[in-house]
């Protein structure tokens, strides 16, 4: 029978890692037919996982489940840093009666039935390996690298989720909407590796957040950003449109037009592009050559000379404009590939 009271919450830090074990490995399958293997899908990735043991027809186990839901929302419904799973503890409880418990709860974690494994999954946390079982529901919290909180628990309902969340965050997950501290440093260089001094380097739409290129080209700069935000690092440079564009240029992009020597490294296609139409046609030639005869000097469709793409370019054009990158992309070696328009050669004046 399924016990009712709850330990106090500081008996969360004393049984926290208590005996040094780290979690077994176990793979379940849902009620819904969807496979979980605790190291491979989880915590091998970095993931936290929180097990709760229960069983359908538990009236504890029913009390907490909207509590635990609300909860599972607010780490990302396992899209983030943490993943939770039900193992039922009863061995009557059929898929049927798993879907059925969720369904009355409204719930979108994953709930497993012996059926699909639970009572070998949680029976090193029945059998006393961990501590002492007192019954359902019982709270596990496992960090990636495999150590066991076991038996989190709280004052009352709102006690052991308050407990559990404490535990998700001791493990270093975070949680989404959560702001970082951060530090974004890396370099611009030209597609040749030449350091491009004076750029300024900052995240599109927060223009406070800035930092401008050294003489080898690079930048830091510290800022705050959101768990599970989508953000790009963009960058610009002044400077004269007719400077570095030569004759020389125009008869590589026209020997590229005429498939006579294509251009071997893909940035030089969008450095060609004067007209930013996404092609390179004689049109380009033409607007390039008014700039090297001063004819005109800037190109309409260009606030800049300067264009600064990603190293790596996608076959979406419109992904190559700056840096995509979350809270989570490594943040210390951001690179950008710099071009003065026209200047497929990279040989203009960089100080």
């Amino acid at each position: 029978m399924a016990l009712r009271y709850f330990l106090p919450v500081s008996f969360l830090f004393l049984q926290m890692y208590a005996f040094g074990q780290t979690a077994p490995d176990f793979t379940v399958t849902d009620a819904h037919g969807q496979v979980h293997k605790l190291y491979e899908d989880y915590l091998n990735q970095g993931k936290t996982v929180v097990l709760k043991l229960f069983f359908t027809t538990c009236p504890p186990c029913n009390a907490i489940a909207p509590y635990f839901q609300e909860l599972y929302e607010e780490w990302g419904e396992g899209q983030e840093d943490v993943q939770f799973i039900e193992l039922s503890t009863l061995s009557t409880d059929t898929d049927q009666k798993v879907r059925d418990y969720e369904a009355s709860h409204d719930l979108t974690i994953p709930g497993v039935s012996p059926g699909g494994g639970s009572l070998t999954a949680n029976l090193p946390y029945r059998n006393g390996t961990f501590g002492p079982y007192f019954g359902t529901p019982t709270f596990v919290v496992i960090a990636p690298g495999g150590q066991v909180n076991y038996n989190v628990r709280g004052n009352g309902n709102d006690g052991t989720i308050q407990a559990i969340d404490q535990a998700i965050a001791a493990t270093g997950a975070v949680k989404p909407g959560q702001v970082l501290a951060k530090t974004i440093a890396g370099k611009v260089t030209t597609y040749k590796n030449r350091p491009i001094p004076g750029v300024r380097v900052s995240i599109e739409g927060q223009p406070d957040a800035f930092a401008v290129t050294d003489t080898a080209g690079n930048f830091s700069f510290n800022t705050t950003l959101t768990k599970g935000f989508n953000y790009r690092l963009i960058a610009e440079k002044d400077g004269d449109f007719n400077t570095g564009v030569t004759t020389f240029d125009l008869i590589f992009i026209r020997k590229h037009i005429l498939r006579v020597d294509t251009f071997d490294i893909p940035h030089k296609k969008y450095i060609a592009d004067a007209s930013a139409d996404g092609r390179i046609t004689t049109f380009d030639v033409v607007l390039l050559s008014k700039l090297v005869l001063y004819v005109e000097r800037s190109l309409s469709n260009y606030a800049s000379p300067w264009i600064f793409m990603r190293q790596d370019l996608q076959a979406d054009p419109a992904l190559n404009f700056g840096v995509p990158f979350t809270s989570e992309s490594n943040l210390s070696d951001m690179r950008m590939i710099g071009g003065k328009i026209g200047d497929v050669n990279d040989t203009v004046n960089l100080h």
